[in-house]
């Protein structure tokens, strides 16, 4: 039988079966790193330092990327069910509750005989086909500032939504990709780890599309959708479309009708684009004085004990990604840690196989060498042949694979290696930044 239980790290979700470890083997968490030794008497009533894991029936996988599972009974389908229902009534509750108390104000609007006028964002939209109505409670649960509409259809309901950022100064292209990450993954289960954009035009200028595939969580409907986005002068903009898998494309000649009418008036006295603001960054180093690492988004904060981390470990840092339409903390994280070893042959061989030591076993090891996912940081890219990335995969357990960025340096007989680890399926957000803040590392002065 089955024993479930929680990594003991109070902020890490990470569930085991430990009834596959042997009592008294020292365990790695493959998703925080933290090392802990499993009690030979382990259990969710004996060994108080594990918290028992929820084992509650889990929400059903919607879109089988995997090929056909096992049959389910019926019993657990109906509790899955109740459960993912009654999540989403509260979802549903908090959202509409948070409209009408003024938590989620949607932007200054002005009704117009052809649709809606945002002169805040120099942009206006075309009215609506016939039967689609304006969706209050969809707006304030995606997080978008100018509106959502929903359109009733046999084969399910169709949305189309639209948000909006003023910049201070110009409007940067990595603003797009961070932000249809941050508030698709809000409303949608079971979306790809990497969400690639293309190239295409878009209220005339070049922008990107995100297409994407998820369980939309207020009707637990597998769902395809499109996101465009452009930077425009001191603006960007974003226009999220999606509906059930059978009704798509019904609905997809509206979607674009739709598009095809919004009108921008962004000219000289209106978003007249200044200089990007100068990027205050942080520098860490330590007392030995061997290395120094650059933080320009100041995204990083130091831990207190490197060494719990990695034993060679002269300096430990924690990331919190940022929100990119409003600045704030987000769930994304990532952690750095910087190794001083004795140097032994080749740096990059080397440092790869101390940084497999520091984590689970079992994982299959890929480098990647293609162009890395994500846009650019405002620091600007790193060239991928000063750092390199690889993807660690583990097959029981997809929620611990892995995205790891390092690069090394040789200062006084020593090699300083520097690694930088995030969840695979947060790769959108942190690859780049990670290669930035790795491709950094530079003797110390």
């Amino acid at each position: 039988m089955a024993t479930i239980l929680k990594c003991p790290n109070p902020s890490c979700p990470f569930q085991f079966d430990a009834s596959r470890v042997p009592p008294g083997a020292v365990i790695a968490c493959p998703q925080c790193r933290h090392t802990f030794t499993l009690s030979p008497t382990a259990s969710p009533a004996a060994d108080p330092a594990f918290e028992v894991a929820d084992t509650s029936p889990r929400r059903r996988q919607v879109i089988d990327r995997s090929g056909p599972k096992g049959a389910t009974s019926n019993t657990s389908l109906l509790l899955a069910l109740m459960a993912v229902g009654t999540v989403a009534l509260v979802g549903g509750a908090v959202a509409g509750l948070g409209y009408l108390l003024g938590w989620f104000k949607p932007a200054a609007q002005t009704a117009t005989a052809g649709g809606l006028q945002f002169d805040e964002y120099a942009v206006g939209f075309p009215k609506p086909p016939d039967g689609w109505n304006r969706d209050e409670t969809t707006r304030a649960a995606l997080g978008v500032n100018l509106f959502a509409y929903r359109t009733p259809a046999a084969d399910g309901d169709g949305w189309v939504a639209a948000d909006a950022k003023r910049f201070t100064s110009a409007a940067r292209a990595n603003e797009l990709r961070s932000a249809v990450n941050e508030k698709l993954r809000k409303q949608f289960d079971e979306l790809d780890e990497d969400l690639t954009g293309e190239e295409v035009q878009f209220l005339g200028v070049p922008g990107e599309r995100f297409r994407f595939r998820g369980v939309y969580r207020p009707t637990q409907t597998g769902c395809r959708g499109e996101v465009f986005a452009c930077v425009m002068k001191n603006y960007a903009y974003w226009v999220y479309a999606w509906a059930p898998e059978a009704g798509y494309d019904k609905l997809a000649g509206a979607f674009e009708t739709f598009r095809n009418g919004i009108k921008v008036q962004v000219s000289a006295d209106k978003g007249g684009a200044a200089p990007p603001p100068k990027t205050e960054g942080r520098t860490f180093r330590t007392k030995s004085g061997l290395f120094t690492l650059t933080d320009s988004e100041k995204l990083w904060t130091e831990g207190k004990d490197p060494t719990s981390q990695d034993k060679d470990a002269e300096l430990w840092l924690r990331g919190t990604g940022k929100s990119a339409s409003t600045g704030q903390a987000t769930t994304d994280k990532a952690e750095l840690v910087v190794a001083v070893l004795a140097p032994e042959g080749d740096p990059k061989e080397q440092a790869q196989t101390h940084i497999l030591k520091q984590v689970v076993g079992g994982a299959t090891v890929q480098e990647l060498q293609g162009d890395p996912t994500g846009d650019a940081p405002p620091g600007g890219e790193v060239k991928s042949d000063t750092v390199t990335r690889l993807k660690l995969t583990y097959p029981d357990g997809p929620t611990a694979n892995k995205l790891v960025a390092f690069s090394t340096v040789d200062v006084d007989g020593k090699r300083v290696v520097a690694y930088a680890l995030c969840p695979l399926r947060q790769s959108n957000y942190w690859e780049q930044r990670l290669m930035q803040i790795v491709g950094t590392l530079k003797a110390g002065k």
